[in-house]
C-alpha cells in the first residue's frame, strides 16, 4: 500500500540545510496499524505530510496504492487525497458554523454525489462513530471527543483504503483518548490501514508495527 524507496526531504535555514527526511525507506501493507512516533521536529510531520500527499519529496520514490506519487500533478495529488487517505487532525478542523451531519458532508459535495447517495453515506459514517442522535449539533454543542468523533466520520465517509492520524488523542481528556484509539483500532479491525502520528509511547505501543523517526531517519522497533 505504501512504498517509500530512498526519500529525502530538505529545507534551508539560512546558510544551513536541514535534512527533514534523510534516506527513507519504509513500507506498509494493506490492512496494517502502524505507530510514527518520534519527539517534536524530529521529522514525523513531514514523513507525514509525504505519506499523505501534502507535499512532495526532493529525492526517492513513493508509490501509494502502486502508484509513483512523485510523478503526479498537483490536480493528480488532490484526487489521490480525496480517494485514497482519510485525514484525522488534532485540532479537528470543523467548520463551526455547520452541523455534524454538514461537516461529514463536505468531501462528498467536492465529488459532486447526488443528494440521496450523500445523505446516505453521511448517516452510514456517523453510526460508525456512535453519533447518528447528534448529526443535527454544531461543533461547539458537542465535547472535544464527540468532535474528534465527527472528525473521523469525515475522514471514513468517502471510505479511504488509509486512515492518517495525526495525534488524534492530544487535545483530549484520557477518557475521551481512549475512546477515541478503541474506535480507530475497531476500523483497522474491519480492514482499514491505520497510520497513526504520535509521541506517545502508550499509544504506539497499540500499534502492530512503530517506525521510530529521529532526525529525519527512519528505524523500526524489532517485533
Amino acid at each position: 500500500m505504501i512504498d517509500m524507496q530512498h526519500v529525502c526531504k530538505y529545507y534551508s535555514m539560512g546558510d544551513e540545510l536541514i535534512k527533514a527526511m534523510d534516506d527513507v525507506n519504509i513500507s506498509i501493507k494493506e490492512h496494517e496499524y502502524v505507530a510514527i512516533v518520534g519527539p517534536s521536529g524530529s521529522g514525523k510531520s513531514t514523513l507525514m505530510h509525504t505519506i499523505g500527499c501534502l507535499d512532495m519529496a526532493d529525492k526517492g520514490q513513493y508509490f501509494l496504492d502502486g502508484m509513483d506519487v512523485t510523478l503526479c500533478t498537483g490536480g493528480e495529488l488532490a484526487n489521490i487525497r480525496s480517494k485514497k487517505i482519510g485525514f484525522v487532525f488534532q485540532q479537528f478542523y470543523l467548520l463551526p458554523q455547520m452541523t455534524a451531519f454538514e461537516n461529514v458532508e463536505m468531501p462528498l459535495l467536492y465529488q459532486h454525489m447526488n443528494s440521496r447517495e450523500r445523505k446516505r453515506r453521511v448517516i452510514e459514517a456517523l453510526k460508525c462513530v456512535g453519533l447518528e442522535e447528534r448529526m443535527h449539533h454544531r461543533p461547539d454543542q458537542l465535547s472535544g471527543g464527540q468532535q474528534q468523533r465527527v472528525a473521523i466520520a469525515r475522514a471514513l465517509v468517502l471510505r479511504p483504503p488509509v486512515i492518517l492520524a495525526d495525534e488524534p488523542t492530544g487535545n483530549l481528556d484520557s477518557r475521551s483518548g481512549e475512546e477515541i484509539m478503541e474506535l480507530l483500532e475497531g476500523l483497522h479491525e474491519q480492514g482499514s490501514t491505520v497510520l497513526i502520528i504520535t509521541h506517545s509511547e502508550q499509544i504506539a505501543e497499540r500499534a502492530d508495527r512503530r517506525l521510530r523517526v529521529s532526525d529525519g531517519r527512519v528505524t523500526e522497533d524489532a517485533v
